[in-house]
């Protein structure tokens, strides 16, 4: 099921909904006003999905205990559920395996509630990390 997620995730972020660059000028796309992060974001997306907050915060914690230990292999990804809601990373590097970090994934989680909603589904990408972060319902996972 979690192939599905990813395949879903790519296509997202070649043309979802509302996105947004955080080159973009325009002001209308300027992410300034969430605050600087550590994240180098290129854009974002939601989803229609509904991921309850609490269950989305056990599922990223369960990330987050996983990638203590292991890496996500380069072209890759990995990602835990709990009940309702999953959490995955996808490694796009070409050559080098990655962490799944707890501050990493925090501040992605933080992104997807102001730009989505609490409760919603949601992505995040960074180009220059070839990597991204996404959240979303588990049926769908």
């Amino acid at each position: 099921m979690f192939i599905v997620a990813v395949l879903i995730s790519l296509l997202a972020l070649a043309s979802a909904g509302p996105t947004f660059n955080v080159s973009d000028t325009s002001g209308s796309a300027n992410i300034t006003w969430i605050g600087e992060g550590i994240i180098p974001v290129s854009k974002m997306g939601c989803w229609e999905d509904t991921v309850p907050k609490e269950e989305a915060d056990i599922a990223k914690g369960k990330l987050a205990h996983w990638g203590g230990f292991k890496l996500i292999g380069a072209g890759s990804w990995h990602g835990e559920e709990f009940s309702r809601a999953g959490v995955w990373i996808c490694n796009c590097k070409h050559f080098y395996s990655d962490h799944a970090v707890p501050w990493e994934l925090d501040e992605a989680q933080k992104l997807i509630r102001v730009w989505c909603g609490v409760d919603r589904a949601g992505w995040v990408w960074s180009y220059k990390w070839q990597k991204s972060i996404n959240c979303k319902s588990s049926p769908v996972v």
